[in-house]
């Protein structure tokens, strides 16, 4: 559940229940609410199972702070 800007958004997945074989790809892009997500264990080892497996995985504005995250 997201709450922000007067709007609430329920997530269709827990980021807890991604895996890398149902992704071919991920982006990460801008935007304000990306920055709790930016220290989620969770998150962050599926972005570097993304990169280990040579995945493609755009990174847009807000992006490069996860590869920080992650020091790569």
């Amino acid at each position: 559940m997201f709450q922000g800007f007067s709007r609430t958004i329920k997530a269709y997945l827990d980021v807890e229940d991604l895996k890398l074989e149902d992704y071919d790809s991920a982006v990460i892009h801008g935007g304000f609410g990306l920055d709790k997500l930016r220290t989620n264990k969770h998150v962050l080892s599926f972005i570097k199972s993304i990169i280990n497996d040579e995945r493609i995985f755009p990174i847009i504005y807000y992006g490069p702070k996860y590869l920080s995250q992650l020091k790569l």
